[in-house]
């Protein structure tokens, strides 16, 4: 896709008021931007987990002992975090969860 001018302020606009008539079916295929309130949290947390590859595969220093914890312990605690999660979304999705007023 070519980025206008035109287009680039209509994807500011739209972005800065949110003005999006319905997230399902064509207006998705209308929207040409769109960045929603889990985009910054989602690049934060890929960089940490970049960062942790980094030192895992350069840093010499670190033991056997700490990386079988950290591969048992920690990555077990974050991919069963990530399920939760998942099953969160699919819940919502599922309408599962009642509105609280």
């Amino acid at each position: 896709m070519k980025i206008t001018k035109k287009s680039l302020r209509e994807m500011v606009i739209q972005e800065l008021t949110n003005d999006y008539l319905d997230y399902s079916g064509e207006e998705v295929v209308r929207s040409d931007f769109r960045s929603s309130k889990f985009d910054e949290d989602t690049e934060r947390i890929k960089g940490l987990l970049d960062d942790m590859e980094s030192i895992v595969r350069e840093d010499r220093q670190i033991e056997t002992q700490d990386l079988e914890y950290f591969k048992n312990h920690h990555l077990v605690m974050l991919m069963d975090k990530i399920g939760f999660l998942e099953g969160a979304i699919n819940a919502r999705l599922g309408g599962k969860f009642d509105e609280v007023e």
